[in-house]
């Protein structure tokens, strides 16, 4: 039997970890997320791209002081996250000089029946964050889309590797054009702003989808 060790060239890295859901006000901002949700299902102020069609989900991107909803107190999270950015920039992060980041959150999201957000990404930040508040098996994953051109004719140009493939296998992906990873409540995943990513349109008419998206930026 041979041993094999993997290199990751030319790879994006999408770090996940749990967030103790004890550690923040949890239940309260999941409240007052859902109120104004309920208030009022689409609150769009990200995406205006006809072409694409407008995501109709329910955000706060550019419309955080809008006096229209209740306020989401997010300090319990700004301080948790802290504690979360330290950590990965001191034990998973390679830099090759000192540096500095600066951080944060930019959206909470409410998805329910029918909703979807388009593809976008987070530049011109380093890193972005996707934080689960409210999830399940029902709601909408996160589909990212491969960086790598030559992903998208896979299909055509080696169609017999193409259909060998383990499309489920994440070591896989780098051969597929989207990837769609369902995030577990209360984890997080970090990526590179780079990543364009969407929520595909839910069908689950029970459960909202809530999520937090935060952007660290970083500075010599």
């Amino acid at each position: 039997m041979y041993k094999f060790e993997q290199l990751k060239l030319f790879t994006p890295v999408i770090y996940i970890l749990n967030i103790d859901p004890k550690s923040f006000d949890k239940e309260k901002i999941i409240k007052t997320i859902t109120a104004n949700y309920k208030k009022q299902p689409e609150r769009n102020y990200f995406d205006g791209r006809a072409e694409l069609g407008r995501s109709n989900s329910h955000h706060t991107y550019n419309d955080f002081n809008n006096k229209k909803f209740k306020k989401v107190e997010m300090s319990s999270l700004i301080k948790i996250y802290g504690k979360i950015f330290k950590s990965f920039f001191d034990n998973e992060f390679k830099a090759s000089k000192p540096f500095k980041y600066s951080y944060s959150i930019q959206n909470a999201a409410a998805i329910g029946k029918d909703q979807y957000m388009n593809s976008h990404c987070h530049l011109p930040s380093s890193f972005s964050c996707v934080h689960y508040l409210k999830m399940n098996e029902n709601n909408s994953g996160i589909t990212f889309k491969n960086p790598n051109n030559i992903s998208e004719t896979m299909q055509w140009i080696a169609p017999k590797t193409y259909n060998i493939l383990n499309k489920l296998e994440t070591s896989n992906s780098y051969f597929f054009p989207t990837y769609n990873l369902q995030p577990k409540e209360d984890t997080m995943l970090i990526f590179p702003s780079t990543l364009h990513h969407a929520v595909e349109r839910q069908i689950d008419s029970k459960n909202l989808r809530i999520s937090v998206a935060t952007n660290i930026t970083l500075d010599e």
